[in-house]
């Protein structure tokens, strides 16, 4: 099958960029043929389906929705492409429209919701909104955020808590300090999101840690990896997922919302450490339980077949034309915002340009003046070394001096050398006669 993905950004790693891309590379992994298309495109999200292989592209470059069997949007990008071919361009179509928060505007399906077949929501709590403003619950599919097939892994349990990761694009002040806290306590705690490290989360990367401190779908992935993960975040949350905890948990989407329960650093610090052991005994009993449900590939396989009956059975949508022009009419003001956004995320992009180059002529010219101060203080030192040598020879002299005097002077106080004065005396004047004959007489033997 054909499937187009349309999602307004993928720049950075967050939820609903995350989202686009694994269900891209789930529906390509089944053997469809895939393609995404976004507003806004940057790296290092760029990078990464270069270095997978996904084809995409320009929402301004993006063909008429005729030429796809399944269309996968986010956000409010097919109204707007609707608006350029019409809603006749869907009709053999089955669109899946996609909403990934309660709360945030983009993820609120407008009059499309009407026109779609399927609307998926990435928790109950998503879904009950959808109700509440109008959507038909009978369309609605909760796939609970589910993760690829690739982080259903098994591991060895470890005894003790040694190395924990910190997954978060927005890490409050307590969790920072209930690492450091943890750090002095001799445990390694390092950090993946913004505003420094940005990768793609990988079974690999959770596997290879002890714990897991985050929310929303990395919950998933930690537990599918058999990894125990503490949820907490933004919104505080309930600690160590467990068996008492987790259907409320899931039900809010694992963001913490379920309970707001806010700690201190020591506190998150200690339940991490004292807590470990029960939390690594439950996440194999959820694993066993919720395996099932947090595979992405049992949701996309229920969307196919779907999809697939429609084909076969030569269904075409009917939209009547008060839907038709309301769908069209919100396309129009979406490619409006579209166009906004894309303005200020590439205004923001040559901001952050600036500051990045300014950060760099900073600590350019911060490596000039220490190279500088360094060969200054080399000059100093060798000059320092040079007086010090000088100065232990001069010693020296001295020291070889003194030696001398003294034993002139035990020389002079000697018996010998009183005996011996007329001798030496005697001696003085024969040298000087000899001087003066020689001066009177050069040729004198004498």
């Amino acid at each position: 099958m054909k499937i187009l993905v349309l999602t307004n950004h993928l720049a950075v790693f967050g939820g609903s960029e995350i989202v686009s891309l694994e269900v891209a590379e789930a529906f390509s992994n089944m053997g469809c043929d895939v393609n995404i298309f976004s507003a806004y495109i940057d790296d290092p999200v760029r990078s990464y389906m270069d270095e997978q292989g996904l084809r995409y592209g320009s929402f301004e470059d993006c063909p008429s929705p005729e030429n796809f069997d399944i269309i996968w949007s986010q956000h409010h990008l097919l109204p707007s492409l609707l608006a350029k071919h019409g809603t006749r361009s869907i009709e053999n179509v089955f669109v899946v429209n996609a909403s990934l928060s309660p709360y945030e505007p983009l993820e609120i399906p407008g009059a499309v919701a009407d026109v779609a077949d399927m609307i998926v929501a990435n928790s109950q709590e998503t879904s009950d909104r959808l109700v509440e403003l109008g959507v038909t619950a009978e369309k609605i599919l909760v796939f609970y955020n589910a993760a690829p097939d690739s982080f259903n892994l098994t591991r060895d349990a470890r005894p003790d808590l040694k190395r924990a990761l910190i997954v978060s694009n927005h890490m409050p002040e307590e969790v920072a300090h209930a690492a450091d806290i943890l750090r002095s306590r001799g445990i390694v705690v390092d950090h993946i999101g913004l505003p420094s490290v940005q990768k793609k989360i990988t079974s690999g990367i959770i596997s290879s840690y002890d714990a897991v401190i985050s929310i929303g779908k990395t919950v998933q992935y930690s537990l599918l990896c058999e990894t125990p993960v503490y949820v907490y975040d933004r919104f505080g949350g309930p600690g160590w997922l467990t068996g008492s905890n987790v259907v409320e948990a899931e039900k809010f989407n694992f963001s913490g919302r379920c309970c707001r329960r806010e700690l201190s650093p020591v506190t998150i610090a200690n339940e991490l450490i004292s807590d470990y052991s029960e939390a690594t005994l439950a996440v194999r009993m959820l694993k066993q339980t919720y395996s099932e449900k947090y595979s992405l590939r049992n949701y996309l396989t229920r969307i196919i077949e779907r999809a697939s009956r429609r084909l076969d059975e030569g269904c075409k949508r009917h939209i009547d034309l008060f839907t038709s022009n309301l769908v069209q009419r919100e396309g129009l003001l979406s490619g409006q915002l579209i166009t906004f956004f894309q303005v200020a995320k590439h205004q923001s992009s040559e901001i952050a340009q600036l500051i990045s180059n300014a950060e760099i002529e900073r600590q350019g010219l911060i490596r000039s003046h220490e190279e500088v101060y360094s060969a200054q203080r080399q000059q100093i030192f060798e000059k320092e070394l040079l007086l010090s040598q000088l100065e232990s020879k001069l010693a020296d002299q001295e020291t070889k001096s003194a030696d001398l005097e003294t034993k002139l002077a035990d020389m002079v106080s000697s018996t010998s050398w009183r005996i011996t004065k007329p001798l030496r005396a005697i001696k003085q004047r024969i040298l000087t006669r000899r001087r003066k004959s020689a001066f009177k007489d050069p040729n004198s033997d004498y």
